[in-house]
């Protein structure tokens, strides 16, 4: 019970309802937990921020520490052997199409039976004919998805290895997605998208592709990162924040995507 009532006031306090406890009948602070400001001074050194922005965490990487962890420790050694093994196999093949239309990743399904199936980077993409319509839109959907999070991939491999193949792989599938982001058809139905089917899952794509972008900009052109931002992060965050309504949490991921 202690924790459902924290955890309740949390999620209250982050959608911006502010109440007293005590004028709605509930019952006093929970004894024995430290302030919030006893909260703020004993972390201050892991936080960031000053005033009522003072309790966010300061992000930290170690790479010169994750590179030598890697050539050091056998069981990291092998990791990554598999994760550049993969992602060398995956940037071999054209993974994008501009004609690509994303659909609904749930109507991936069998179109017989209805039954779901389950996708896989191997899995060839679905005929373009009647009757496969949205089972083709929807593995569309999976395969950008899947994409996008390799560019994030690459771009931490970048950074861990120095190895400017995910460098520029990377960066090329950022020059896609702003090349070809406009030209996607506008989807409504759930929100406004383009690179996506509905306005949850534009949001939660755009928060990986702005990741790899913070990983790789010190190490690209100026222009090319302005080239990122005009063409594909300015109007998905437009078509995100015509999205928004109210206060849930496909909201929050709006919110967080634009910021």
């Amino acid at each position: 019970m202690r924790d459902f009532r924290l955890w309740s006031r949390l999620a209250l306090a982050l959608a911006g309802v502010f109440f007293n406890p005590m004028a709605v009948g509930e019952t006093p602070p929970l004894s024995g937990l430290p302030s919030n400001e006893e909260s703020k001074s004993a972390f201050a050194t892991l936080k960031a921020g000053e005033g009522g922005y003072a309790p966010a965490r300061a992000a930290r990487e170690y790479w010169d520490a994750a590179r030598r962890r890697v050539a050091q420790d056998p069981r990291w050694t092998a990791w990554l052997q598999e994760r550049t093994d993969w992602i060398d196999h995956w940037m071999t093949t054209p993974r994008e199409s501009a004609d690509w239309v994303a659909g609904w990743i749930h109507d991936y399904v069998d179109p017989n039976t209805g039954v779901l199936l389950h996708w896989t980077p191997d899995q060839p993409i679905p005929p373009d004919q009647p009757g496969h319509e949205k089972l083709r839109a929807a593995w569309i959907a999976h395969n950008r998805i899947y994409n996008i999070d390799r560019v994030l991939d690459a771009a931490r491999l970048f950074r861990l290895t120095g190895d400017t193949r995910y460098l520029d792989w990377a960066a090329s599938q950022l020059d896609f997605y702003a090349d070809a982001y406009r030209g996607f058809p506008l989807q409504t139905w759930n929100g406004r998208a383009q690179l996506m089917n509905q306005s949850l899952d534009e949001a939660t794509r755009a928060l990986v592709l702005i990741e790899a972008v913070r990983l790789l900009k010190p190490h690209v052109p100026a222009a090319r990162a302005d080239h990122w931002r005009e063409g594909l992060f300015l109007p998905l965050a437009a078509n995100v924040m015509a999205s928004s309504r109210e206060v849930h949490n496909i909201a929050v991921w709006h919110a967080a995507a634009v910021t």
